[in-house]
């Protein structure tokens, strides 16, 4: 989930350093499908991601509903709608930063069919610069409105749900190996960023 590289993961190692200034980072982004299998084998000791079907060899530590859904500039015209429909994108200039849906392993074909059916205006593999094009009013993305909570809350983006019942089901997740010890330093790090995502979930309430 690229989105989480810009605000939430850096605010929580700014956090985490002020403490522990001596601790390095590895932070590596992924799809999130792929998430859940580089933490299991071992490749990382912890992963954020859209939950569904995971291996039992992994432990949800903390979870919150956070699908993905249309972001847009506020003045764009679907911002008046409370949800949008597949048939509303269609026909909007698309910026998308990969050509596999995000949740494709999550959901049913239908979103698969739909997400391959879209035209890109413009396709990028840098969420930042797809951030500042949404912004800018070049077009619709699809994110979830983690990566989006200080645009949204400034009134510069809108972000709403699709009208699809399996995709607003879809929570983001953090996800550990169950049977891998972390370490000390590790498991305080774990407890930063289960605070961080269940503050951000009262927030997105609000």
């Amino acid at each position: 989930m690229d989105s989480l590289l810009i605000e939430f993961l850096p605010a929580a190692v700014e956090e985490f350093s002020s403490s522990y200034p001596a601790v390095q980072y590895t932070i590596a982004s992924a799809m999130p499908s792929e998430v859940p299998e580089r933490v299991a084998s071992g490749d990382c000791d912890i992963g954020i991601c859209y939950l569904g079907k995971l291996p039992g060899a992994l432990n949800v530590v903390a979870k919150a509903p956070f699908p993905p859904g249309v972001v847009m500039a506020a003045s764009h015209p679907l911002s008046c709608k409370a949800r949008i429909s597949f048939d509303d994108c269609r026909d909007q200039p698309f910026i998308q930063i990969s050509r596999i849906s995000p949740i494709h392993t999550l959901v049913q074909a239908e979103f698969s069919r739909f997400w391959g059916d879209l035209v890109s205006a413009i396709s990028c593999n840098s969420t930042t610069l797809a951030k500042r094009m949404i912004i800018a009013g070049r077009g619709i993305s699809f994110f979830s409105r983690i990566g989006f909570m200080a645009e949204i809350a400034s009134g510069e983006v809108v972000w709403r749900p699709l009208d699809n019942r399996t995709v607003n089901a879809i929570e983001v997740g953090i996800v550990i190996a169950a049977q891998r010890e972390l370490s000390h330093v590790t498991k305080p790090f774990l407890e930063r960023l289960t605070r961080r995502l269940k503050q951000l979930e009262l927030a997105a309430a609000i």
